[in-house]
């Protein structure tokens, strides 16, 4: 893969994770979330570390954008497919460890989470893979 296009795809991913991350689960669904709460108090800091909380956006940006160009995605529709499933995938397996070790929340936010981070990250591969083609090809290249 092109430096150029990790870099750009990473940058790009990172924004929409972080502004979608924001949007959903801070804003519209942050009293859905706080009603689907397990036992387990004072497991949220008072004020988030942004810095871990942008690292961690950087470096799945960067395992989405590999998995785009990996994948032979040459769409944005295909970014989209592709990053979803990852997300999906992903967040559906953490949330499920995470549920069956820890008090964190429900089922019912085991679902809505698994489901709410195929759909970020399905946004973020249709923003990678659309920047990897207005860079001169696709995502695949």
């Amino acid at each position: 893969m092109d430096p150029k296009r990790l870099v750009t795809g990473t940058l790009v991913g990172t924004v929409v994770l972080n502004v979608y991350g924001f949007l959903v689960w801070d804003m519209l669904l942050a009293d859905f979330f706080a009603a689907h709460v397990g036992s387990a108090t004072g497991v949220e800091k008072e004020a988030p570390v942004w810095l871990a909380v942008v690292g961690s956006s950087l470096l799945l940006s960067v395992l989405i954008t590999l998995v785009l160009d990996w994948s032979g995605s040459s769409s944005m529709a295909d970014g989209f497919k592709t990053a979803a499933i990852l997300g999906l995938l992903l967040w559906g397996g953490v949330d499920l460890l995470f549920y069956g070790f820890l008090n964190l929340f429900d089922m019912v936010a085991v679902g809505a989470d698994a489901a709410l981070g195929a759909l970020q990250f399905g946004l973020a591969g249709l923003a990678i893979a659309a920047v990897g083609g207005m860079m001169g090809g696709n995502a695949a290249e």
